[in-house]
């Protein structure tokens, strides 16, 4: 059930592709050295992978998992190699007519590895903090954002709800959930910080955003960018989507913070930005992953250093 309290104090936690370590590092800092408590975790794609283990403060778990997980733990049929060059069975599933160029199968059981049947019924029935999951009904283009928390939700409903935030359109397959046909959050947002704004309102008294690219965007994409294949135009179609989708949500956090700042509903709030380490979609090069880590770390340390 979800937990009530008074006060909200909220981490949200963009998507990330497998620049996930960022994100675990921030949240490292946050919770091991700051001492943030929130009552609420939101989470969209990569950041909903990480939500409850989180609030249930596995770090051991998720400090091995961010920094050393490969593509066959996401994908049984792969769209990329570890080159990132489109695999031969990708190419035959663009043939033949299939919905996406790979399919993420591996990703349910490495998500049953972090979080068990046992670690989530323990966290649904515990005292830990609200957990917000982001998606998109492609049916309908509305949002599906849920709170796994919610003893409606079962550990199988919890699987499929968080593998549906982190399926990117093409590249592999939607979830099929109940009546809906669910791809990855980052569809519509970036990050669901405003939207945590506007559902609990003058309840929130501390928030903490982070987002899994720099604050100053302009130097992300390479200039040398040339159209090779299909894989390299999707990525950096995919690209420019997420930096023009992440750039409207932290606009539109501020927004939300300053209209109810102006209210005078006092909120304490940082946004953590994340450098550019890791560029490909799927890049799991495990150097890049633990040097991805460390900078997510830092950068908390650096922006949150007088919290």
């Amino acid at each position: 059930m979800e937990k009530e309290v008074q006060d909200i104090i909220i981490l949200n936690l963009s998507g990330a592709a497998t620049k996930i370590a960022g994100l675990a590092g921030v949240a490292d800092y946050l919770y091991n050295v700051l001492g943030y408590r929130p009552t609420d975790i939101t989470g969209i794609s990569s950041g909903a992978l990480l939500t409850v283990g989180i609030a249930m403060r596995k770090w051991d778990v998720l400090r091995d998992f961010t920094q050393s997980f490969t593509l066959d733990d996401i994908f049984d049929r792969k769209p990329v190699n570890k080159k990132n060059k489109i695999t031969l069975n990708a190419k035959i599933r663009a043939i033949i007519g299939k919905p996406s160029l790979g399919t993420q199968g591996n990703l349910y059981k490495t998500l049953r590895k972090v979080i068990t049947p046992e670690d989530f019924k323990r966290y649904q029935e515990g005292d830990f903090p609200n957990c917000w999951i982001g998606s998109v009904d492609v049916k309908t283009g509305a949002r599906f954002i849920c709170n796994v928390k919610e003893s409606k939700y079962s550990y199988d409903d919890y699987l499929h709800i968080v593998i549906a935030s982190t399926s990117i359109p093409l590249a592999v397959e939607p979830v099929l959930y109940k009546d809906m046909i669910l791809f990855d959050g980052g569809i519509r947002n970036h990050i669901l910080s405003a939207w945590a704004l506007e559902y609990y309102g003058p309840r929130v008294k501390e928030t903490i955003s982070v987002f899994s690219r720099p604050e100053e965007y302009h130097g992300i994409l390479d200039r040398d960018w040339e159209a090779r294949n299909i894989i390299n135009v999707f990525e950096r179609y995919n690209d420019i989507t997420v930096i023009e989708i992440s750039k409207r949500d932290e606009r539109e956090e501020k927004l939300q913070l300053a209209l109810m700042k102006k209210d005078k509903h006092k909120i304490k709030n940082a946004q953590v930005f994340i450098p550019s380490i890791i560029k490909e979609l799927y890049d799991t090069d495990p150097t890049k992953l633990r040097k991805l880590y460390s900078a997510g770390f830092k950068a908390a340390a650096n922006k949150l250093g007088d919290w």
